[in-house]
């Protein structure tokens, strides 16, 4: 499903259906409610999906469909009216999805503006009160539902009141260039603290600094693995006669991998990947797997989540936090017990939140190196792209080339190696880099 379609007219009504057949008695019951509360959403402050889908088909655990093919099809069209009304305001609030003919719809279009409002109802106050500009901008909304006015109008002065609803569009339009704005004028200003490495990158396969001759990932790399490679058949043979030992060799035991899902939270469609990996990973190096697969170029720091623990890399600037350190901790180590799911949060300013799950145990291919990207769906944000509300308006300009964005955002991905699709070979290219 294309996210940045507009809904046919066929499909408009589809979604109607599904909306009418939750049967919930509130402002956004309808298309038309739904229509006003995106258009706030989509304006104001950020607001992720994770909190007004509920409102919209309720919580995950009580949707009500009948089948999960039929829940996911009205999230589909749920996503994409959102692009729609994303794409309307951008291009200057047009009218083409404003109700304008009968007053029910109107006034349940307002109803679901201002519910909208809710979820940051104290921003929305703030800007109301300090700037007389947004005040006189979203007047007219807030006029639509103050049953005295809005009444009195209808009834006395029928033109001021068609005047009234046909300025509604406009006065939408002109929030939602308010609150953009805002955005960027404090995007300017800010000065947001990046950490990033103070020395070069060394390559996994490069010499060792310190002189020693050896690989980099076989010395002082901090990913550098403990435990030493074990011996081969032969060299244990010829070890143990050397000693005049006459045990029987032991049974040479299955190697194992686990499979592992990561799925990235807040963003539409789902950014997701599955990894095979060996159970004696270090957390460190699983960071530069979810790196590699998802797409990301480890610019940022980043921390695991598991259970009332963060293990990342202690950092001086961090030192009020505690933070496990993630080279000491293997995976077999901290999770015994299978399946299981934890947390991996990267870029502390734009919080990618990531679900990783531990799914099962399987045997190993013969001579497969490992670890290994063997599924994935949809491409990884760019990084610095300021978090996933952000990204949502960065597809919505990308997908509309009318946009007058649209020549300059696409050229910033392209400088940023944003790829439009997902390519498990890309993913593999950059494991392997990696090393063991």
């Amino acid at each position: 499903m294309d996210v940045g379609k507009p809904l046919s007219s066929k499909e408009r009504a589809e979604l109607e259906t599904l909306l009418e057949s939750r049967d919930r008695d509130d402002p956004i019951a309808g298309i038309t409610g739904l229509h006003g509360l995106l258009t706030c959403i989509v304006s104001g402050p950020m607001v992720m999906p994770s909190e007004w889908l509920p409102m919209v088909f309720g919580d995950e655990d009580d949707r009500g469909f009948a089948t999960f093919d039929l829940g996911q099809r009205a999230i589909g069209l749920l996503m994409r009216f959102h692009n729609e009304v994303a794409s309307e305001l951008d291009a200057g609030g047009d009218r083409s999805g404003f109700p304008r003919d009968r007053i029910g719809d109107v006034e349940k279009w307002c109803r679901g503006y201002v519910f909208g409002t809710s979820f940051r109802a104290s921003e929305w106050q703030e800007a109301m009160d300090e700037d007389d500009e947004f005040a006189f901008a979203i007047a007219p909304i807030v006029t639509m539902l103050t049953p005295e006015i809005a009444r009195d109008l209808r009834r006395n002065q029928p033109k001021k009141y068609a005047q009234l609803v046909d300025s509604l569009p406009s006065a939408a339009a002109e929030v939602h260039q308010w609150w953009r704005k805002r955005y960027t004028a404090q995007a300017s200003e800010r000065a947001h603290p990046t950490v990033r490495r103070a020395t070069p990158k060394i390559s996994p396969n490069a010499p060792c600094p310190c002189g020693s001759g050896k690989k980099y990932k076989r010395c002082c790399s901090p990913y550098a693995q403990s435990s030493e490679p074990p011996l081969s058949p032969r060299a244990e043979r010829e070890s143990a006669e050397s000693r005049g030992s006459h045990q029987p060799q032991r049974p040479r035991q299955p190697r194992r991998v686990w499979k592992i899902t990561i799925r990235l939270r807040h963003v539409m469609p789902i950014v997701w990947r599955t990894i095979l990996v060996r159970p004696e990973t270090k957390l460190v190096m699983l960071h530069r797997y979810i790196q590699a697969a998802m797409g990301w170029r480890d610019h940022h720091i980043f921390a695991f989540k598991i259970g009332a623990k963060e293990y990342g890399i202690p950092h001086p600037d961090f030192r009020d936090m505690k933070v496990y350190d993630a080279r000491r901790y293997t995976l077999e180590r901290l999770f015994p017990d299978r399946p299981t799911s934890f947390e991996y949060v990267y870029d502390f300013g734009d919080n990618w939140e990531h679900l990783v799950e531990i799914e099962q145990e399987e045997d190993a291919r013969y001579r497969q190196r490992y670890p290994i990207c063997i599924d994935g769906a949809e491409p990884c944000p760019p990084e610095d792209c300021g978090g996933p509300g952000r990204y949502a308006e960065l597809r919505s300009v990308l997908n509309n080339p009318n946009h007058p964005d649209h020549a300059e955002i696409l050229a910033w991905t392209r400088s940023q190696t944003f790829h439009s699709n997902f390519d498990v070979q890309w993913a593999n290219w950059d494991l392997r880099d990696i090393g063991v």
